[in-house]
């Protein structure tokens, strides 16, 4: 027979076994070996920085984040780290506005074979295609 106790157990576990997609990304770039993260926050990328966060207060593994006044130049900066690196630099934005604002470094990466991975983040999957607030489908 299942107490009230038990019941409660086994949804903890259920619970602490789920995954967002905030940890499957944070998982992934410490999977590639990424040490920095050049970005800037925003409404729809903000649950992969609280992930970021919280795995840092834990003293969990996380790459070092290097925050931008304005996305372009976070772009920028990924390019000259992957330059004198060797590695590819990394960036990550918001969604709408922000994701246009890394355009000329997404073109200047590509123009000059420099390894930058771009990410943003994305209006929720109801309001895609609905004009929603930050909506760029880039």
């Amino acid at each position: 027979m299942k107490t009230d106790k038990t019941d409660s157990k086994m949804k903890k576990d259920v619970e602490s076994k789920m995954r967002t997609g905030a940890g499957v990304f944070a998982d992934t770039i410490n999977e590639l070996g990424i040490s920095y993260l050049f970005g800037h926050t925003g409404g729809a990328i903000m649950p992969m920085y609280v992930e970021l966060n919280e795995r840092l207060k834990r003293q969990e593994k996380t790459p070092e984040v290097i925050m931008f006044r304005h996305e372009q130049g976070a772009g920028h900066a990924a390019e000259g780290y992957a330059k004198i690196s060797g590695r590819p630099g990394f960036v990550c934005v918001t969604s709408g506005p922000a994701s246009t604002n890394i355009v000329t470094p997404i073109a200047d990466a590509f123009m000059d074979s420099i390894p930058v991975i771009f990410v943003t983040g994305q209006v929720s999957s109801p309001g895609i295609g609905t004009d929603a607030f930050q909506e760029v489908p880039i």
